[in-house]
């Protein structure tokens, strides 16, 4: 998945980021108010590293804490 290709380092920030701002709004137009709270939690995390051009030294630490949190569960 697209989490799993940005940490292995196959897919860069920026190509990450467009890609995950693609299925977010796929997820809107089709999933509506159901996105789930993985894919939603994912987004927010390149989301958030768009702000001040964060990138890839926010969103990397955010996304393997979301694997760990959502592998555990």
């Amino acid at each position: 998945d697209l989490a799993t290709h940005y940490l292995a380092g196959s897919l860069s920030w920026l190509d990450a980021d467009t890609r995950v701002n693609n299925i977010y709004d796929l997820m809107i137009s089709h999933c509506g108010s159901q996105v789930p709270a993985f894919a939603w939690d994912i987004f927010l995390a390149f989301d958030e590293g768009e702000v001040d051009d964060r990138g890839d030294s926010h969103t990397r630490p955010r996304v393997i804490e979301l694997m760990r949190k959502y592998d555990a569960a």
